[in-house]
Order: C-alpha cells, then sequence, then structure tokens
C-alpha cells in the first residue's frame, strides 16, 4: 500500500480498527526502506497488518514503543511457536527448539554466551583480519567479476562463529547450507523444514561432545565454555547436550545470517556513494563511526520481531489484546 493510499484511508476514518489494510512485510528488498515507514511512524506507529499467513497482527514501528514490546516479558517469543496462535510467517523452526530457547535461564550460560560474542576477546580481531585478507586475496586472484556474497560475505561470516563456538572452520560450507532454508519466511509450511535444524542441532551435540572429551586446557570457544558449565556448574545442571546445542546453532544460523547480510549490504551502500569510499579513505580514524551509521541503515533483518501478548497490554494509543 502506498503512502497516498495510506493517507485515503485514514482520511475516510479507516484508523487502527479497520480490517487488516496493510500486507507485512512492506517490502522484499534490503537496500531501500519502503516509503510507508514514515508515515507509519508519524502517523500510526501501531499499525493493523496482515502477515505472510493471513493473520492479523501489530506493527509496531516507532523506536520507544519497539523498545517498549521488546523489553516486556508479557511480549513472549517462544510462545509464538504455540499451535494454534497467529503467525508472522509458517514455521521453520520446530517449536520444542522455540521452547528450548526460552526455556534456559541459566546465569552461567548467559555469562558464557556474553564472553563469547566480546569482540575484544584476546586474538579474535587479529585472527579476523586475517582471515578477510586470505578472502580478499582469493578474490582478486581470480578476477573479476566477484561474488561478493559467497566469494566473501558467507565464508567470512561463517570463520567468525566457527571461531567464537568453537567448531572447525573447514565444517563452514555445511552449517551455511541450511540457513536459507532455517530462514525462509513462506506462507505455508515446507517439508522436511524441522529435519534442516535437527541435523544442525546433532553436527553441535557431537562437537559438545567433542569438547567434553579435551582436557580442560585443550578446550576452545563457546562449546568449550559449555563443556565447562556441564561439569562444574549446578545451575546448569538441568540442561541437556540438546539445549546446549540448540543455543550454538541458533547463535550461529542468526549471527552468520545478519552478519553476511550486512557486510553485503554495506558493501552495496558505499558503492552507491563513492565520495564516501574516497571520505573514508582519507580518514581510517571514522571508520568506527562508519560502521555504527551502516548498521543502522542497513536492513539485514528486512521484516519484524515477532512477538505475541501474553495479557493486555498498552502500547501507545491501542490496547494489544
Amino acid at each position: 500500500m502506498s503512502v497516498e493510499q495510506l493517507e485515503a484511508h485514514s482520511d475516510q476514518g479507516g484508523g487502527q480498527t479497520a480490517e487488516p489494510l496493510i500486507d507485512f512485510p512492506l517490502s522484499r528488498r534490503g537496500d531501500v526502506l519502503p516509503e510507508e515507514c514514515t508515515w507509519l511512524r508519524e502517523k500510526a506507529p501501531v499499525a493493523k497488518v496482515r502477515t505472510l499467513t493471513g493473520d492479523p497482527a501489530w506493527l509496531v514501528s516507532s523506536y520507544a514503543l519497539a523498545k517498549q514490546v521488546l523489553e516486556d516479558e508479557r511480549f513472549s517469543l517462544k510462545d509464538t511457536a504455540n499451535a494454534g496462535v497467529p503467525r508472522q510467517y509458517a514455521l521453520t523452526i520446530p517449536p520444542e527448539v522455540v521452547n528450548n530457547m526460552g526455556n534456559i535461564n541459566s546465569a552461567g550460560l548467559r555469562n558464557a554466551v556474553m564472553k563469547a560474542l566480546n569482540p575484544r576477546q584476546k586474538g579474535l580481531q587479529d585472527w579476523l583480519r586475517a582471515k578477510a585478507g586470505e578472502l580478499i586475496d582469493e578474490l582478486l586472484a581470480e578476477g573479476g567479476p566477484a561474488d561478493l556474497r559467497a566469494g566473501f560475505a558467507d565464508p567470512f561470516s561463517a570463520a567468525m562463529h566457527c571461531q567464537v563456538l568453537g567448531v572447525p572452520f573447514e565444517d563452514w560450507r555445511r552449517l551455511m547450507s541450511g540457513l536459507d532454508v532455517a530462514f525462509m519466511t513462506a506462507r505455508e509450511p515446507f517439508a522436511d523444514s524441522a529435519l534442516n535444524w535437527y541435523k544442525d542441532v546433532g553436527y553441535f551435540e557431537d562437537q559438545l561432545r567433542a569438547q567434553l572429551a579435551l582436557p580442560a586446557e585443550e578446550r576452545t570457544g563457546l562449546l568449550g565454555r559449555f563443556a565447562e558449565l556441564k561439569e562444574a556448574d549446578p545451575e546448569s545442571a538441568h540442561l541437556t547436550d540438546d539445549m546446549f546445542a540448540t543455543v550454538a546453532v541458533s547463535l550461529f544460523g542468526a549471527g552468520a545470517v545478519s552478519t553476511s547480510a550486512f557486510l553485503t549490504l554495506a558493501v552495496l551502500a558505499l558503492l552507491q556513494k563513492p565520495e564516501l569510499i574516497g571520505y573514508l579513505r582519507k580518514h581510517p580514524e571514522r571508520m568506527g563511526k562508519a560502521v555504527d551509521e551502516l548498521l543502522r541503515w542497513n536492513l539485514s533483518v528486512g521484516d519484524g520481531l515477532p512477538r505475541i501478548a501474553m495479557a493486555d497490554i498498552q502500547v501507545g494509543d491501542v490496547l494489544v489484546k
């Protein structure tokens, strides 16, 4: 729906109590913000939409209200996998995997994850610079035209997550191969999407057991920390290998997809403004701020973060049931 159609609907008194009027997602493009977004933020920051599955939902588009929803535990992620609830798109993640993520509340596990994701951990930045250099050298050796995603963004993102998790980089292709299926957004469920997840959960279970078989000083990455938790943290004693593997596969999947998409779209954004490339070459000290702005500009998550209300909650002018 165009901005003009939104304005016309508003002028006719359609309001937010009308039947679903906006098809969501608004666009499939990752490099251009849909023109409707500005109107929605300013005029209808909580707007009725119709999802891919045909279900009604509220689209929250202002920063303050989105922050409210994401911080309020009564808006549940785990329960979006329940049977019979409205959906943003057909489930590709098995409900038990979503439940595992929602039931993991070990402080030791959370601390382990946060430490693993710390970009300042010893040696990580140097290792990533070296890996980026290797991949760029390979692209240059092949000559143009180059496939930025296949030749750099995907393997670099996978390398980073393999290093953080503590799994062999040689396995990156098999780990990346299922992600297009795992994060597909479709109207109808499709056969074997659950098997796609189970194969990777099984892989990370095997990798966790391999870490457990090593002496403590030889364990690496997040899986190495998970092995320590299994052995020595009473608060994590209830966590099964399957639960630990679920955390690992979810971190790899969501992280690898969003990082690769960011790198690809960031380069595209800079190519469209070559004067910025020249500026950054002359002012490398500005690179940190440039990355912050590219992250803000980037649409690597192009639809939305689904939540389901577990109580009646006021969001702006709307009482979400």
